[in-house]
């Protein structure tokens, strides 16, 4: 009896070690590309990839969470997971038990604005007297002191496509997005760009993803795995960006 005891915890022992070990893959933008309710998007398109590329190691889980727990959760050495679509500037790449990989996507911002009643980037520069469309929660550096004074109106709303509905009825007279989902609008809204506009935003950037080094093995995985995936032709999440019209 002893014997066939023995065999079943051998067997169970090497079940669980073969099993993939979970790891969760954290999102903040919660807008397209990123997340799309109940469609394919980038997060997921990301976690699919890792946990194949894995080779039953590990298994990515897209998990959604608030800008401000995602900083509570990495501001401690030992935190479990990865962060994704992120970069140094807004985390803080002082933090010494931050691994980060190198940059996975490149990335620009726009101001869009109506074609009927367009904005121009000196007026939204001096930021006086219209009003603008944000995300709750979301903070825009150069917009939030004018919004403070009241020299211009900020609407806010939970989606980004509310936030795009809102623009195109008249109802707030700027927005911003980053250029991976302005694409995602040109492929998913007839005519989206007949009727906006788009004016550069900043600097170019790059998204890139970071993990704790108190896991040395994930940090190898993914710093592998990012580069093998950006020479990957197979691996498109999206389109090359177009210019705006």
């Amino acid at each position: 009896m002893w014997r066939c005891w023995a065999w079943l915890l051998l067997c169970w022992v090497g079940w669980a070690n073969a099993a993939p070990q979970p790891v969760p893959l954290y999102v903040y933008h919660d807008f397209p590309p990123y997340i799309v309710g109940g469609q394919p998007d980038l997060s997921h398109a990301l976690a699919d990839q890792l946990s194949r590329r894995s080779a039953g190691r590990y298994r990515f889980k897209v998990v959604v969470l608030p800008r401000k727990r995602v900083d509570v959760l990495i501001a401690t050495p030992g935190w479990r997971g990865v962060v994704a679509w992120v970069n140094p500037r807004w985390i803080g790449d002082n933090a010494a038990h931050l691994a980060w990989t190198a940059p996975l996507l490149d990335e620009t911002e726009w101001w869009v604005v109506r074609r009927a009643a367009p904005q121009s980037l000196q007026q939204i520069a001096q930021a006086d007297g219209y009003r603008f469309g944000g995300l709750i929660g979301h903070h825009y550096a150069e917009l939030d002191a004018a919004v403070r004074a009241g020299r211009i109106f900020r609407f806010d709303t939970a989606s980004m496509q509310s936030l795009v509905s809102m623009l195109l009825a008249g109802r707030v007279d700027v927005i911003t997005m980053p250029s991976a989902t302005e694409l995602w609008f040109h492929g998913a809204w007839p005519r989206w760009r007949e009727r906006v506009l788009l004016l550069p935003r900043g600097a170019a950037y790059q998204r890139y993803l970071v993990s704790d080094r108190g896991d040395p093995a994930l940090v190898r995985f993914l710093a592998d795995s990012v580069v093998a995936l950006r020479n990957d032709p197979g691996w498109q999440p999206l389109p090359a960006p177009l210019p705006p019209p």
